[in-house]
């Protein structure tokens, strides 16, 4: 297959990285599509929707799905700031180091868990232990497609947890998942 170089938007993936994405000139073509459309789908839908949450830190160690994620969320106007980081550790070190700054920690992590799961059960057992960071409010959504749903459940019955979310990551899901947030914080959400 014939790949291409290509540099999608200005997406700056953590602290001073911009990762060029290389993927094949189909993939490319579909993911350009993909947002085109969603930009005209979602703008006359969100502009007034709801209220709107503050900060989002979304966590991915997978580039190409980072991107997407962050593409829908900003899309969908899910959240005022989108803050994202390349991994748990990159993300509990943003955390640990805004701890005194309520203002700009995220009300909402949205933790991308891949196949194999371990790397996001570790950033959760230690934001949920480290005592830096244990006492800040945010609340997690998963998002993932490899989670069954024994792993899902117990997913959801962490405190911190509040969502769980399918892939692929829709604005119709985000509406109905934003919405709910924002009338019940506290309450578990699975929207497939």
């Amino acid at each position: 297959m014939d790949r291409i170089k290509r540099t999608i938007g200005n997406f700056k993936w953590s602290d001073n990285v911009f990762l060029p994405i290389t993927i094949s000139k189909p993939a490319y073509d579909s993911v350009c599509i993909f947002i085109d459309n969603m930009k005209r789908k979602i703008t006359p839908i969100m502009s007034n929707a709801y209220q709107t949450i503050n900060r989002v830190l979304l966590v991915s160690d997978n580039p190409e799905a980072g991107y997407i994620i962050h593409k829908v969320l900003e899309i969908s106007d899910f959240s005022k700031t989108i803050v994202s980081k390349s991994s748990g550790i990159s993300a509990l070190e943003y955390l640990k180091k805004n701890v005194n700054f309520p203002s700009t920690l995220p009300e909402i992590i949205i933790l991308d868990i891949s196949h194999p799961v371990t790397r996001g059960y570790e950033f959760l057992s230690t934001y949920e232990n480290d005592p830096e960071v244990k006492d800040t409010s945010c609340k997690i959504i998963v998002v993932s497609n490899s989670l069954n749903s024994e792993q899902i459940n117990e997913l959801l019955d962490r405190p911190r947890v509040v969502g769980y979310v399918t892939k692929p990551l829709l604005v119709e899901k985000l509406k109905s998942l934003k919405s709910s947030y924002l009338k019940a914080p506290d309450k578990k959400q699975r929207i497939n």
